[in-house]
């Protein structure tokens, strides 16, 4: 288990059963055009489909319903930016599926998403968190998906005072389970 993993399930208990802890990655990957990075793929097998605090949602890419289509979502997503720029917003991204767009991996409940940054080979991709309340693009250099969560339940905020207020993750902070329904 890698080290931010290991502080992370210190922090934040993994479910005893985690939802769609495993599956075809390659399936994923092939249709979603990019390879995800690999603590991504160590934290869904730890922790599953689920949320933090239960207003971040974790995205699972392995826990989709055979008609969700990654691809339309991850592209209506990052077409909110494109919103955004052409409304003004200082934001500058490239559009998926070029090398270099954003590639969501969590929402929030008010509206913020965070990305993978999509330069470099996929251990080296940073998070960017969008602030949908200020229209911005905020990127945590060198910060990867599961140093970005730890941050984050330690209070410690990547994207400084954008993105959400790190006292939502006030003590004890859980990781609850997303269950479909059929």
């Amino acid at each position: 288990m890698r080290a931010d993993l290991k502080v992370l399930t210190r922090l934040v208990s993994p479910p005893k059963k985690p939802q769609c802890p495993d599956g075809d990655w390659r399936k994923v990957e092939l249709q979603l055009g990019f390879k995800l990075p690999p603590d991504y793929k160590q934290f869904i097998s730890v922790y599953g489909s689920g949320g933090l605090q239960s207003f971040m949602h974790i995205w699972n890419y392995l826990d989709n319903s055979p008609e969700d289509d990654i691809v339309k979502v991850t592209g209506q997503i990052t077409s909110e930016y494109q919103y955004d720029k052409e409304a003004g917003y200082p934001i500058d991204f490239k559009p998926y599926p070029q090398p270099g767009c954003l590639i969501p991996f969590c929402s929030t409940d008010d509206g913020n998403y965070l990305n993978w940054r999509t330069t470099g080979k996929p251990n080296e991709w940073c998070v960017v968190a969008y602030d949908c309340g200020s229209g911005r693009l905020i990127p945590a250099e060198s910060v990867n998906m599961v140093r970005c969560l730890t941050m984050l339940v330690q209070k410690r905020n990547p994207f400084g005072d954008a993105f959400c207020n790190v006292d939502s993750f006030t003590p004890p902070v859980t990781y609850t389970p997303f269950v479909r329904t059929k």
